[in-house]
């Protein structure tokens, strides 16, 4: 049960690192839009 848990907390960890870095790279291209 606790691997279970801690791959279940590994896939979510890489699923949001995966969403902020998207995030940052669009928020980074709006930024250079702006100037």
């Amino acid at each position: 049960m606790r691997t279970q848990l801690q791959l279940v907390g590994f896939l979510i960890y890489q699923k949001l690192s995966e969403y902020l870095n998207k995030y940052k790279l669009f928020h980074l291209n709006t930024q250079l839009l702006d100037i």
